[in-house]
């Protein structure tokens, strides 16, 4: 899940099911990522800019701060040992009391609720898998994802706001559930999930079911491209597709269990259009 980028350029550059495999040149060097002097420079960037209280950013902090944690646990360290233990322990301890007596991760400078409860849970399930098995995090993993479950929409999907049928307060601050699904959303929930249920958590099946089902009829059929939203703002589809939301999608849509077949491959043949300039470390 950290290396989530790196995936979804290598779902466009791989071949399709019946296309030769070939081997990619290595990422890293063997010696480890921190030998990388542009990984250390971005580290050193990201450390910098660390809050007294844990967190990153400014707006949308959680959200920040999770991708900011899960870029110092790629680079080997956990919130109890490495050379960043204490910037991911301390970012750690920042999502965690923000999470929502109903299970939501939320903060008053979001603007988009539900995308950074997703990030938000995806690092907590991260750091739970890492390190020695907390009972504190244990319940807040299982509370957030309750809380995502009770947000998705009657199609599958999610949208920026959660639900308002949690106990708790998850429905105060206005964070009903309205508007529209948005696949980006959609995309950081699954990721959590999907995580969760890799570091020994329960995902309702029903779920993983109806946003697969989500997922497959957002994709269009003459394109392979997946689009924004499948219902839209008021009642109106939002069919603008971009190579992001596509390959996003396509890797999420993997994550339920579909890795090869005709809409993998339709996907990924009009995402291969784009050929997008690599810039790779060296």
């Amino acid at each position: 899940m950290v290396q989530q980028g790196i995936l979804f350029v290598a779902l466009f550059l791989g071949a399709k099911d019946d296309a030769p495999r070939r081997s990619p040149p290595p990422l890293v060097p063997a010696a480890g990522t921190m030998t990388m002097p542009d990984v250390v420079r971005a580290l050193d960037f990201i450390i910098a800019r660390q809050n007294a209280d844990g967190s990153f950013g400014e707006s949308n902090r959680l959200a920040t701060t999770a991708i900011c944690g899960m870029a110092m646990l790629s680079a080997g360290s956990t919130p109890e040992h490495g050379e960043f233990a204490s910037q991911v322990s301390g970012a750690l301890r920042f999502v965690v009391q923000y999470q929502s007596e109903g299970g939501l991760f939320f903060h008053e400078n979001s603007s988009s609720p539900m995308h950074n409860h997703g990030y938000a849970l995806l690092f907590v399930t991260q750091c739970y898998g890492m390190t020695e098995a907390s009972e504190d995090l244990r319940i807040a993993i299982t509370r957030g994802i309750r809380a995502t479950v009770l947000s998705q929409h009657p199609n599958g999907g999610f949208g920026y706001y959660a639900s308002n049928k949690s106990p708790g307060d998850l429905g105060r601050r206005g964070l009903f559930n309205v508007g529209a699904d948005e696949t980006s959303v959609t995309v950081t929930q699954l990721q959590a999930l999907r995580a969760a249920r890799n570091v020994g958590f329960g995902v309702p099946i029903h779920v993983i079911e109806l946003v697969r089902k989500y997922l497959v009829a957002c994709q269009e059929t003459e394109t392979g491209a997946f689009i924004y939203s499948l219902e839209g703002f008021y009642g109106k589809r939002i069919r603008s597709t971009s190579f992001a939301i596509t390959a996003a999608l396509l890797c999420v849509l993997q994550s339920t269990g579909e890795y090869s077949g005709e809409r993998v491959n339709r996907a990924v043949d009009w995402g291969a259009g784009f050929s997008p300039h690599l810039l790779l470390l060296s």
